[in-house]
């Protein structure tokens, strides 16, 4: 799962979430899966997706969240 990237902005993304590679929170999630994400996007629209995938595609390595 070290090289899946996964976005979420609820409770049932928390799972998908911690066990990606990557887990993005969507700027308008729940305050709990922004605390479980690796890193927090913009809301759903376009922008946000984006980023997202921007995020995904040149992801930094967990250690450098300070995420362990």
């Amino acid at each position: 799962m070290e090289e899946v990237a996964a976005c979420g902005d609820s409770l049932n993304d928390l799972e998908m979430i911690r066990a990606a590679g990557l887990g993005i929170a969507m700027g308008n999630a729940q305050e709990a899966v922004k605390q479980a994400a690796d890193a927090v996007t913009g809301t759903q629209e376009p922008s946000g997706l984006f980023v997202a995938w921007l995020l995904g595609f040149w992801r930094p390595r967990r250690n450098w969240m300070n995420r362990g």
